[in-house]
């Protein structure tokens, strides 16, 4: 009973309380929060076969064979974003990803620097590693 004189005494508070949690639930039904999306970037995927560093430009050059994608890509520290568990230093893990085309690995010892990608029976590079999202082993 007590409760009930609060609301006689306090019945505007009441009312206006009661219609902003009205307003404030039905606003949160009728907000479209969209759908994800991913970037718009082609993808690539496959096993290491091959990781060079990438010397006279700061980068690791991988030769990836994959189902998706086959190729050589260039990956960044600070421009390529790097998902767990973080295996891009050695053949074999799986990898899969996003990149851009173009991609600029040098070896050697500078100012004597060349393509790793262009060298003797290897082919352009494909991109450059935008993510990049790796297996365990």
């Amino acid at each position: 009973m007590r409760f009930f004189s609060y609301i006689k005494k306090y019945r505007i508070f009441f009312g206006v309380s009661i219609a902003l949690i009205f307003v404030a639930v039905s606003y949160g039904f009728s907000v479209n929060f969209g759908k994800a999306q991913g970037l718009p970037l082609p993808p690539f995927a496959g096993v290491i076969v091959e990781a060079i560093p990438c010397v006279c430009s700061a980068g690791v050059g991988l030769f990836i064979v994959g189902p998706t994608t086959a190729g050589a890509f260039l990956y960044e520290p600070g421009l390529s974003v790097l998902f767990p568990f973080g295996q891009i230093y050695r053949p074999g893990p799986f990898v899969v990803g996003g990149y851009i085309p173009g991609a600029v690995c040098m070896i050697g010892i500078p100012p004597a620097c060349t393509d790793a990608f262009m060298g003797a029976g290897a082919y352009p590079g494909n991109g450059t590693i935008m993510m990049i999202g790796t297996s365990l082993l």
